[in-house]
């Protein structure tokens, strides 16, 4: 396992070579606990809304839908930019 300072050392060393760097996986498993439990208590509450009749099951629907769409695409941020 490498600690911080030596992959800091690695990408700058990788750059002033003139080549690209990408990191994947640090802080990976955090961003995918998060939008996890913020998924499933956003996507539970609009189910338990469209049950109850507060929204229609159609409005319920639509909310857990795009609540999902619009978490994963927040979560690719940094991968889109």
């Amino acid at each position: 396992m490498c600690n911080e300072e030596d992959k800091a050392e690695y990408v700058e060393k990788e750059k002033s070579e003139g080549r690209k760097v990408i990191m994947i996986g640090d802080g990976l498993v955090k961003r995918i606990n998060k939008n996890y439990r913020m998924i499933v208590g956003l996507n539970s509450g609009f189910i338990a809304m469209g049950v109850a009749g507060i929204i229609s099951p159609t409005v319920s629907a639509l909310l857990h839908n795009t609540s999902t769409i619009a978490i994963s695409l927040k979560s690719m941020e940094n991968l889109l930019v």
